[in-house]
């Protein structure tokens, strides 16, 4: 499983202030299918003092770095689902400012941030604009004015559903942290 993540030390970055440790994950089609994912590629951000003495080494072993940096501390921990629409400016919800936020306090505090690919509670971004063009603007995928509706009703039209079902599945978190060797720590969730 070791091969199926990919490490970066930013010596800076500008959202969570300073250096930072960025991980992708990349799932394989069973996870995906599994968790719910609509991509491959699960982004983690580490956020904690210990990244300093990471600069000047010339190997690291990240997964024993990262077991020792939060052994035994309280590790502030946010699980963003994507909202690509609202990274791009979109207003309609409050995922974006509940990203900022959420960065924040791991950036004052330290911690992990982990950027799911569970657009639209888990229906993809195709989905969310056709739900979005029904909540907002009140028209179909024909283009036609049927009414504003709310989300549940956007999407029993859209896909069938009597009642509102968010598909997302969060097993994957615990599969990763474990890999990192986290799991038994202590989280305090940001939502």
């Amino acid at each position: 499983m070791e091969n199926k993540f990919s490490f970066y030390l930013q010596q800076e970055n500008s959202l969570f202030k300073g250096k930072t440790l960025a991980i992708c994950y990349k799932a394989d089609q069973k996870e995906i299918e599994e968790y719910g994912l609509t991509s491959e590629n699960i982004l983690l951000f580490i956020k904690n003092k210990a990244i300093d003495n990471f600069i000047p080494k010339k190997s690291i072993n990240y997964f024993s770095e990262i077991k020792k940096m939060f052994h035994k501390k309280d590790i502030f921990l946010r699980l963003q689902c994507e909202c690509l629409l609202g990274m791009y400016g979109d207003t309609h919800c409050d995922c974006e400012s509940q990203r900022f936020n959420a960065i924040k306090t791991i950036s004052e505090n330290e911690g992990i941030f982990i950027h799911l690919p569970q657009e639209a509670q888990g229906w993809g971004l195709h989905y969310k604009l056709q739900e979005l063009e029904l909540q907002v603007s009140g028209r179909n995928t024909n283009g036609e004015y049927i009414g504003i509706k709310n989300r549940d009703d956007a999407q029993r039209i859209l896909i069938g559903n009597k009642n509102f079902n968010d598909c997302r599945k969060y097993g994957i978190v615990i599969k990763l942290l474990s890999k990192l060797g986290l799991a038994k720590e202590h989280f305090i969730l940001i939502s």
